[in-house]
């Protein structure tokens, strides 16, 4: 019966084939052998599905058997935590729903405590306040759990999930600040979390209250997330009182993660198109809120785009708009000027149907075996680095209106863009003529006086820039067609031939090249980037990284955005596969 069974689908199958059988799977497991000549003693191997290979997770570089569960970064732990925390304020200020005992009376009055930081002017106020703080003191010694099971509920002052601490921090009521740390649970109360995870800490920087916040800040040897995963520092830059700015360089730590944000890991920071290497990083520095967007996409060997949108005004929103619409776009035949012209002005005209806000620059680099193609719109920029080749030698010429071609040792760097400044006499002619003005304004740093020039649309309104994706309300003239408004998305094309003597290429937004310049850049990124290590992955990522950190040391107050290129010689690209049937 066996043996029939095996000839059924074994021999019977090789004679002549039914292409409907479907062999059942342990029928897949036998052999001939297995009929003939059965071994007992053989244990069963298990198929090879039971063997899953390994790979290599996203987030921690590790080893893991579960492709789709990922291994959790430290991120990922601190967000848990700060979740589970949030869930606890939210349960204990639940609880106190439609609850009318002394506990919750007792609640109220120590809230109310401190909140209430009106100055005591006259003996009378003065004495009034001692015997408040006296009645608070006796309430919180005989009840301890008013530390940790206050949450605010319906006083509309403070916000509903506030504890007493949060409730000083908010007040900047010091004397009450001080008077819970020294009574109650030192630790517990630091880590207590409001409905969108923030601390005491965090409340003090956002409304500015420094008397509280210089009590709190010691006693957090690590700057506390919220669930944006912003520290302190991150809310008092973005917060809208003008004294918690003020107190924003009281906050600042070298590591702070609203500045550093959360980066990819490197291994999804790296496109490859044979010889090409780009390799990408990305900061939110001084600004905390990220508006930049980065392209990398290979295309096939040799084949790569490479972009950084700079977004202004509006989350980034415009500026994720422009890097995915160049994804979809670019084909290989964005090889001309007025194939990059065309499409910049639809990407605009897209961008416009869909009614965001805000604007981007863009500096795009696209490269084939055979050429290099920049098209630049706004004021981020790209440079290219070569091996450094006396003059005489080289049949490369400076690009006209650009002074940033140098010697140096033994590289050049060369800037393949120019600023879309708004003072530029052909820019500065095209806005008049659209009907609007170029004004300066002036700022004063270290000791230096600063001009900035910027197109005016009213005295409030002001643009640094005279070309951008969006900023719709500067392109109003109806009489004009959209490259002749005041601001436009017509991009600057530069087509160079590929050569032996290219080695990398520098992408980025104007937060790397407001502290250093072109040379500067192609200096640091060599002295990173050894010859030997040029094809690294990881070297490639690291050089970004570091090159983000100096800008960040060095000043720089912008998001900052890069991408690095590993050129490699043209002549190294990889000939076509060939068929060979010899």
């Amino acid at each position: 019966m066996f043996a029939g069974k095996w000839f059924e689908r074994g021999l019977g199958q090789f004679v002549a084939p039914d292409k409907n059988y479907k062999p059942k799977p342990e029928e897949l497991e036998q052999t001939i052998f297995s009929v003939v000549a059965p071994n007992t003693k053989t244990t069963k191997v298990p198929p090879a599905s039971a063997f899953p290979s390994s790979i290599v997770c996203e987030n921690c570089q590790k080893a893991t058997q579960t492709p789709r569960t990922k291994h959790p970064t430290v991120h990922d732990d601190q967000l848990r935590h700060i979740e589970q925390l949030v869930l606890e304020c939210a349960k204990t200020t639940a609880s106190k729903l439609g609850e009318a005992s002394d506990g919750t009376k007792n609640a109220k009055k120590v809230l109310e405590f401190c909140t209430n930081n009106t100055e005591a002017k006259t003996e009378k106020a003065k004495d009034k306040r001692e015997k408040s703080k006296i009645r608070i003191t006796s309430l919180l010694e005989n009840n301890p759990d008013l530390f940790t099971e206050t949450r605010a509920y319906n006083m509309n002052y403070p916000p509903d999930g506030f504890t007493p601490l949060m409730a000083a921090a908010l007040s900047d009521n010091l004397l009450a600040a001080q008077l819970l740390l020294e009574l109650g649970p030192v630790e517990l109360q630091l880590q207590q979390r409001d409905f969108l995870g923030r601390t005491a800490l965090h409340i003090c920087a956002e409304k500015g209250s420094a008397g509280v916040l210089e009590l709190l800040r010691p006693l957090y040897p690590t700057p506390p997330l919220d669930l944006n995963l912003r520290t302190a520092y991150g809310s008092a830059l973005l917060s809208p009182e003008p004294s918690a700015r003020k107190l924003a360089r009281s906050l600042y730590k070298p590591n702070d993660l609203s500045i550093l944000g959360s980066p990819q890991p490197q291994r999804l920071r790296v496109t490859v198109a044979t010889p090409l290497m780009a390799a990408w990083a990305d900061m939110p520095g001084h600004r905390i809120t990220m508006e930049d967007a980065i392209v990398t996409k290979a295309y096939g060997d040799g084949v790569l785009l490479a972009a950084v949108c700079d977004g202004h005004g509006d989350g980034g929103k415009v500026s994720k708009f422009v890097a995915e619409q160049l994804q979809k776009r670019v084909t290989m035949d964005a090889i001309t000027e007025d194939w990059w012209k065309n499409t910049c002005l639809e990407i605009d005209a897209d961008l416009k149907k869909t009614s965001r806000l805000g604007g981007s620059t863009a500096s795009i680099a696209f490269l084939t075996p055979d050429h290099i193609v920049v098209a630049n719109v706004g004021d981020s920029r790209c440079i290219l680095i070569q091996k450094g080749v006396p003059e005489e030698e080289s049949s490369d010429k400076p690009i006209p209106e650009m002074a940033a071609l140098a010697l140096h040792e033994r590289m050049r760097v060369i800037s393949l863009t120019q600023d879309h400044k708004p003072n530029l006499p052909s820019e500065q002619a095209r806005i008049e003529a659209a009907g609007l003005s170029v004004v300066e304004e002036k700022y004063e740093e270290d000791g230096t006086v600063h001009t900035l020039y910027k197109v005016a649309l009213s005295k409030e309104n002001l643009l640094a820039t005279s070309r951008a994706f969006g900023d719709f309300e500067y392109k109003t003239n109806k009489d004009l067609p959209a490259d002749q408004q005041a601001v436009v998305a017509v991009p600057d094309v530069v087509i160079r031939q590929r050569s032996k003597h290219d080695l990398f290429m520098v992408v980025a937004c104007d937060g790397i090249w407001d502290v250093m310049s072109p040379q500067q850049v192609g200096d640091f990124v060599l002295q990173t980037m050894t010859t030997e290590a040029k094809q690294s992955k990881v070297a490639l990522v690291d050089a970004a990284d570091k090159l983000l950190q100096e800008c960040l040391s060095l000043g720089s107050r912008d998001n900052m955005s890069v991408v690095v290129v590993a050129l490699g010689d043209a002549s190294e690209s990889p000939p076509r596969k060939v068929l060979d049937f010899e």
